[in-house]
C-alpha cells in the first residue's frame, strides 16, 4: 500500500539488500556463507521458512553434521524437525530477550565506553 522509495538521482526504485524469489545471490555470497558456517559452532536461522535453496542447504548441512540449529520464526519451517531449539515468535521480540538471557540480566546488553 505504500509507494516504493525512489532514487533522487536516477528515479529508479531503491531496493534493500535482500534477494527476492527468482533472483540470483550476489557473486561470492553463498561461498562466504559456507565458509562462515564451516567455522561456526551452531547455526541460528531467523525469520525464514528455510525452504529456499541453495541458501537453505547451509543450515541443513550444519544440522546433518551434528551442529546445533536454532530456529526463531513465526510459524513452522521446513527444518523444524532438525532444530536443536525452535523458538516461536517475532524476531524483533525474541532476539532482544535472547541476547539479554545470554549476556545475563545483570550485564549491559551493549559494551560501555569509558569516558
Amino acid at each position: 500500500g505504500e509507494e516504493e522509495p525512489r532514487c533522487g538521482f536516477c528515479g529508479g526504485i531503491v531496493k534493500t539488500m535482500t534477494v527476492m524469489f527468482g533472483e540470483e545471490l550476489p557473486r561470492g555470497v553463498l561461498e562466504r556463507a559456507w565458509e562462515m558456517a564451516a567455522e561456526a559452532d551452531a547455526v541460528l536461522a531467523i525469520g525464514s521458512t528455510l525452504g529456499v535453496w541453495p541458501a537453505a542447504e547451509i543450515p541443513f548441512a550444519a544440522a546433518q553434521e551434528g551442529r546445533p540449529l536454532v530456529i526463531i520464526n513465526r510459524g513452522a519451517t521446513e527444518m523444524d524437525r532438525l532444530a536443536s531449539v525452535r523458538i516461536e515468535g517475532a524476531a524483533g521480540v525474541v532476539l532482544p530477550a535472547l541476547v539479554q538471557e545470554i549476556l545475563g540480566k545483570d550485564r549491559p546488553s551493549r559494551p560501555t565506553v569509558p569516558t
